[in-house]
């Protein structure tokens, strides 16, 4: 019986061990309890991404033109496509879209 004071002694000088170790743990996120950009970063290069030819169709019926490159990359967090297409009519046009669904984000003449 003698053990079980013991027992009850290291367990409480222990405790404040492992919540300092659990909350260290969780140093990741930032103050107001969002997540990082390396951890956007992480999450969205797990995220599913459509194919390079669906993404080129999505982009070619906006702009109609020759593609010229694209890739994938990775902005504020979100998987996107990125890609160059020279119109007859604009020139040279860059759009992103969004990797998962299509929706196009952004575009650009150059």
């Amino acid at each position: 019986m003698k053990s079980f004071p013991v027992f009850m002694v290291l367990l409480l000088a222990l405790w404040p061990a492992a919540v300092l170790a659990d909350a260290s743990s969780s140093s990741s996120a930032s103050a107001n309890g969002s997540a990082s950009l390396q951890d956007r970063r992480d999450i969205a290069r797990r995220a599913p991404v459509m194919p390079q030819a669906d993404a080129v169709a999505i982009a070619v019926k906006r702009v109609p033109g020759k593609v010229l490159a694209a890739a994938i990359e990775t902005n504020d967090g979100i998987r996107t496509w990125q890609i160059d297409i020279l119109s007859a009519k604009s020139g040279k046009v860059r759009l992103w879209l969004n990797a998962s669904n299509g929706d196009i984000l952004r575009t650009a003449e150059r």
